[in-house]
């Protein structure tokens, strides 16, 4: 099932469409997205996924 939802969701990100995905284990979106946001004890993070840099988070 998890193929087939990455399948879905590439397929509508190909359309020029967004999508959320609230995710606790970013290892499955990870290819799909384009940016993530986090939200761990109360502060919310930013970063873009970029495959040159492991952590590009920004605190809030």
């Amino acid at each position: 099932m998890a193929k087939r939802l990455s399948a879905v969701i590439a397929d509508l990100r190909g359309e020029g469409l967004t999508v959320l995905i609230a995710e606790s284990d970013d290892s499955h979106s990870a290819d799909l997205v384009d940016a993530t946001w986090r939200i761990e004890r109360g502060a919310v993070s930013q970063g873009r996924r970029d495959t040159s840099e492991s952590s590009g988070l920004t605190d809030y």
